[in-house]
């Protein structure tokens, strides 16, 4: 992984207990890269990009009154064995206090100097962790018309972008890597 980023987006992908705005985080996964030069190298290497990805302590969250909806929570029962994983590590993370986790995330985005936060759908992963920030007093790392929407992106092109599949579905970091290739093959299509 590369350091340095020239004009870097990022691709966020959490996983939640609930679709509310203020819903308990599971875990956030992050990828920072240049559009410009893209996911993948020419040899398919995994280069010009850094990853970001971290579980969260859910019981705090409860504590402080973040939503869990009990579909959600009956919907991560019924997941993988690797995805439940996640939920369960989070229970005793007891180390990864939200603020922690959200000033660590806001760290790692300055110093990749992220421009713009892309997530899947205008008003779920970004608007999420907007609201944890606020919550627990960390500044959001862009200003709102950076965040940026997938799913816009895809009404745009036309057509769904298949792309083979690295890593476990609902791990936040696998996603948001799967979702950035996906945004880069869009944006290099629509840009010819």
């Amino acid at each position: 992984m590369t350091e340095e980023l020239f004009t870097p987006d990022c691709m966020v992908d959490i996983e939640t207990l609930s679709s509310e705005h203020n819903a308990v985080v599971v875990s956030i996964g992050a990828v920072a890269f240049d559009i410009n030069v893209g996911i993948l190298d020419k040899n398919g290497k995994h280069r010009d990009y850094a990853d970001y990805y971290c579980v969260l302590d859910t019981i705090a969250q409860i504590k402080d009154g973040r939503h869990v909806n009990r579909d959600t929570r009956r919907w991560w029962v019924e997941q993988t064995e690797s995805v439940r994983d996640v939920l369960n590590e989070s229970i005793w993370k007891l180390d990864s206090h939200p603020h922690d986790v959200m000033k660590s995330f806001l760290d790692w985005c300055e110093r990749h100097n992220v421009k713009r936060i892309w997530g899947n759908g205008n008003t779920f992963d970004n608007m999420v962790l907007r609201n944890l920030c606020k919550q627990y007093n960390v500044a959001y790392p862009v200003q709102f018309r950076f965040d940026m929407d997938m799913r816009t992106l895809g009404v745009m092109y036309g057509s769904k972008v298949k792309i083979a599949r690295e890593g476990d579905h609902h791990n936040a970091l696998d996603d948001a890597f799967h979702q950035a290739k996906i945004y880069y093959k869009m944006y290099k299509d629509l840009r010819q």
